[in-house]
């Protein structure tokens, strides 16, 4: 059941950052990361 949850976790991570993950930066890349999480994470809180 673990290996399933990881794998679902690793993929629905993968989907959200799909954009910046074709940036030729990786600053900027990170930085991308970094505000769709806390957006998510906001709109989690509501």
């Amino acid at each position: 059941m673990s290996n399933i949850v990881d794998n679902n976790l690793c993929k629905a991570f993968n989907s959200s950052i799909m954009e910046s993950r074709f940036k030729s930066i990786i600053i900027t890349m990170l930085k991308e990361i970094i505000v769709k999480m806390m957006t998510r994470i906001m709109d989690k809180g509501k």
